[in-house]
């Protein structure tokens, strides 16, 4: 099997940011459903953090979809298998918090879309907030109106 690392430098991101990291690499190695990217390890090592994830041969749904026009039947799919990791998210109590098309992979070898990215996942049953409530982070094009204006206590 092939792995991808996502690698930081610690002397790259303030305490907030790398607290972040670390989030996100926990939330993404509790996770096991087959439209999620799989993340095996995650650690420090010298002044880096990273995690090991399964490495996707493809592409993202932007390139994918710009590839080829997309069937009826074909959009529906990737729409029903995107949802049930959604739908295993929220039952998991996390939120994603952007999902876009560039963090939705298709993988080549079976054509299955893979959700990733948990950089702004947020874990609703802790009180812990790592971003100020008034923090707007995320893509504007794809945010929930709550997210966008600001109000993160709102979105569910």
């Amino acid at each position: 099997m092939e792995y991808a690392l996502k690698v930081i430098g610690l002397d790259d991101l303030s305490p907030p940011e790398a607290e972040r990291f670390r989030r996100e690499a926990r939330i993404a190695a509790s996770l096991r459903h087959p439209h999620i990217v799989r993340v095996f390890d995650a650690g420090t090592t010298e002044n880096w953090l990273y995690y090991a994830m399964a490495h996707i041969e493809g592409s993202d749904l932007s390139a994918y979809a710009a590839r080829q026009p997309l069937s009826p039947s074909r959009a529906a799919s990737i729409v029903c298998q995107v949802a049930s990791a959604m739908a295993y998210l929220h039952a998991n109590d996390i939120l994603h918090r952007d999902l876009k098309p560039a963090n939705v992979l298709i993988r080549e070898e079976d054509d299955a879309p893979l959700l990733t990215d948990f950089g702004l996942a947020l874990e609703t049953d802790r009180s812990q907030r790592l971003t100020l409530s008034s923090a707007i982070l995320g893509t504007p094009a794809y945010m929930s109106p709550e997210q966008a204006a600001g109000r993160t206590h709102q979105i569910g």
